[in-house]
């Protein structure tokens, strides 16, 4: 009479003994424990819990079973390391489970570490993550949020990701350039031929305001320039003159008035402020901050009726002292 095992369902004919039983569940044990990978719109018949993968050709998505329904691991065909590129980037092999695989190669192995939920692929320089089920903005909520995206891909020979419009950035490694989606093109941001450009430009210009951060530029020759002059108007009382706005202000007082300094440079660079005061027909009086020093030790008298003031104030040390002086008065 023929018996039925507990964990294979095979049927055991009665000239058969236990242990060629025994033998076949093993090998079908062993062949359980190998995972799986399909790609096709149709999920296969014969999956496993934990070991059967299958691309969903039909959206680009890479599931797992997990006994009872499919658990998605990559989310987004649109992603540069999203399986819906694995025909396109010559697949070496997957590998499931809680340890890396070794010998891995650069841009073919892909390792989905079930203990952890986390799907690698490997990049040139080691493991690169490509989607976390746990994490709360993984790649399958890419869509649904305001969250930056940013993609890395060694050159640009592999299919270009689409990417979210203003939340993605593509860096490309071989070229070393950084660029941004709009509207769905790819807008360089920094490119390192860009700065050779520039030297090699003999009549260089600027479209747009430059912010040097900070930075020196050194061993430059300066030609028909100008300087930023911020205007208080005609007022009075509390002016702070800050020196964001400009190193030249100038003012027409119509009240007594107390000024304040504001945004020198850091300690160590020399930051300094023109001020260039007109009295009305009938001057008022002016308090200085207690961080000037004066030429001579006295401030200078500003009490002469619509009279011009030119007034300089210099500081090293980050504002902490402002040495002043008057440059020029009564001009005709």
């Amino acid at each position: 009479m023929s018996t039925t095992t507990t964990n294979h369902g095979l049927t055991k004919p009665a000239y058969t003994d236990a242990a060629d039983i025994a033998d076949l569940n093993a090998n079908f044990d062993a062949i359980d424990d190998m995972p799986v990978l399909y790609r096709d719109s149709s999920e296969p018949s014969n999956k496993v819990s934990g070991k059967t993968l299958w691309q969903d050709t039909t959206n680009g998505l890479l599931k797992l079973w997990n006994g009872a329904s499919w658990d998605i691991v990559a989310a987004s065909s649109d992603h540069e390391h999203s399986y819906a590129d694995i025909a396109d980037m010559a697949l070496g092999d997957m590998h499931i489970g809680p340890i890396e695989p070794s010998n891995p190669l650069g841009y073919q192995t892909w390792w989905y570490n079930d203990s952890q939920q986390r799907l690698f692929v490997y990049g040139a320089s080691g493991w690169m993550l490509v989607s976390d089920v746990n994490h709360s903005h993984s790649y399958m909520d890419i869509d649904d949020g305001d969250v930056p995206l940013l993609v890395i891909t060694p050159d640009m020979t592999l299919p270009l990701p689409t990417g979210v419009n203003e939340r993605t950035f593509w860096y490309e490694k071989d070229g070393g350039k950084l660029m941004f989606r709009v509207n769905d093109v790819w807008v360089p941001v920094a490119d390192p031929e860009a700065i050779t450009r520039l030297f090699d430009d003999n009549t260089p210009m600027l479209s747009a305001d430059l912010n040097a951060l900070w930075f020196k530029i050194v061993n430059a020759e300066m030609k028909n320039y100008s300087e930023t002059v911020k205007s208080h108007g005609t007022t009075g009382g509390s002016i702070t003159c800050n020196l964001e706005d400009g190193n030249i202000h100038t003012i027409t007082l119509n009240a007594a008035t107390t000024f304040t300094f504001s945004n020198p440079p850091a300690s160590g660079k020399a930051g300094s402020l023109t001020l260039i005061i007109t009295q009305a027909s009938t001057a008022v009086s002016v308090t200085w901050p207690a961080s000037v020093e004066w030429v001579y030790g006295s401030a200078p008298d500003l009490s002469g009726d619509s009279t011009d003031y030119v007034l300089v104030f210099l500081t090293t040390d980050g504002g902490t002292t402002w040495r002043g002086w008057l440059s020029g008065s009564a001009f005709t």
